[in-house]
């Protein structure tokens, strides 16, 4: 909730509606969270970095680089959740076309959590 609220507010203006209450979200596994880009572009956490919807620049090396720098101390003490995207309008554009994407990650090594959102179209 308090990662929506930073999120999806602008100073006191509300950008985007949400009802973190109606977001489901289950357990994945590291490997899955961080698996080959996908074919279908924004459908997966590594496919959305590599293949933004009007094109891209950034490398595997990047992404990597990137992790590096959220996940310092390695993946060993992460625990990741994907969560639904029809809760917030923020996702709506995502459904038309490019996709939508969320996850939080837990680093219980350091004790904080990461929330990885996208949603894009042309």
């Amino acid at each position: 909730m308090w990662a929506s609220r930073a999120l999806f507010f602008d100073g006191e203006e509300q950008i985007w509606s949400y009802d973190c209450g109606g977001a489901k979200g289950k357990q994945i596994t590291v490997e899955a969270f961080f698996a080959a880009a996908n074919e279908k572009r924004g459908s997966n956490y590594r496919g959305a970095f590599l293949y933004p919807p009007n094109g891209g620049w950034l490398s595997n090396t990047d992404f990597d680089r990137v992790n590096a720098a959220l996940f310092p101390n390695g993946t060993d003490g992460l625990e990741v959740y994907e969560w639904t995207t029809d809760w917030s309008d923020y996702f709506d554009e995502g459904h038309e076309w490019w996709g939508a994407l969320c996850f939080t990650v837990y680093d219980k090594t350091l004790d904080r959590f990461a929330v990885i959102m996208a949603s894009a179209t042309d």
